[in-house]
C-alpha cells in the first residue's frame, strides 16, 4: 500500500469482499480484508502525506430499507458478515490520526 500510494494526492479506496453469502462461510476473510485493509489504506495514506482518501461503503450498512430512497439518517444495522464488516471499516474512530 506504501508503494502504491506514494506521490499521490487522493487515493479512492473501492477494495473489499462483496458476496454476502459467502461471508457467512469466511467472516474472517471479511473483516481482513474489510476492516484490517482499510487501515491499512489509510496508515499507508497517513505516511505518504496523501491530501484526501475516499472510502466507499454500502447501502447493506442500513439493512433493510426502511424507506427510499434510503439516506444516511437510518441507524446501522449490519445484517450479514459482509454488513457488519463495512461498518467496522466506515465508522473507527481514526480522530487520532493527523494529517499533515
Amino acid at each position: 500500500m506504501r508503494q502504491a500510494v506514494c506521490g499521490c494526492d487522493v487515493v479512492f479506496h473501492l477494495g473489499a469482499l462483496i458476496a454476502i453469502p459467502y461471508s457467512y462461510q469466511a467472516p474472517r476473510q471479511f473483516v481482513d480484508t474489510n476492516v484490517v485493509g482499510t487501515l491499512n489504506v489509510l496508515q499507508a495514506c497517513l505516511e505518504a502525506n496523501v491530501e484526501k482518501m475516499v472510502h466507499t461503503s454500502t447501502s447493506e450498512t442500513y439493512g433493510t430499507a426502511r424507506y427510499t430512497p434510503i439516506d444516511e439518517d437510518p441507524p446501522l444495522q449490519g445484517q450479514s458478515p459482509y454488513s457488519a464488516s463495512k461498518i467496522g471499516a466506515d465508522k473507527p474512530n481514526y480522530s487520532h490520526l493527523k494529517w499533515e
